[in-house]
């Protein structure tokens, strides 16, 4: 998942709300995990990378994070 962010400590604030939210949808029943994150200052975007069977899991964490992104990446 791709996202803008002005600097590595607002990333990692949403790198730890994104585990928060991935851990509570596991204990739901939804297994997915929040691996890393990773900073590109050049572009001031971050990436959140998760372990997911599903696009929508990724967004479902994602929204209750509170994180908006500009999109999401399967792999």
């Amino acid at each position: 998942m791709e996202m803008t962010v002005n600097d590595a400590t607002e990333l990692a604030d949403a790198g730890e709300r994104a585990r928060i939210a991935t851990e509570q949808l596991t204990s739901e029943g939804n297994p997915l995990r929040w691996v890393r994150s990773v900073y590109v200052p050049e572009h001031r975007t971050g990436q959140l990378v998760f372990e997911a069977p599903t696009s929508q899991a990724v967004d479902e964490a994602s929204r209750r994070a509170g994180l908006t992104y500009r999109r999401i990446f399967a792999y």
